[in-house]
């Protein structure tokens, strides 16, 4: 069965750490997936400041390693 954002409980306030842990494995299994947020969100349960909070800096490193990539071959 596989677990999504509706099977953890929203309270108000921060999720525990384990709960965070969770919701962050559920989000990144997304990353490279082409999905807007807005469909992650409404299929996950998660809002969007939820799948930002997760997903951006995946991109943001993944980024950074191609850039740094294509520097070291024109360095060559």
């Amino acid at each position: 069965m596989e677990i999504n954002g509706n099977d953890i409980p929203h309270m108000r306030g921060r999720p525990t750490k384990k709960d965070q842990q969770k919701i962050q494995e559920i989000i990144e299994c997304y990353f490279g997936i082409d999905r807007t947020y807005e469909e992650i969100a409404i299929e996950t349960g998660f809002n969007i400041k939820t799948i930002c909070r997760y997903l951006n800096p995946l991109y943001d490193e993944c980024g950074k390693r191609i850039r740094e990539e294509l520097l070291s071959r024109h360095r060559n």
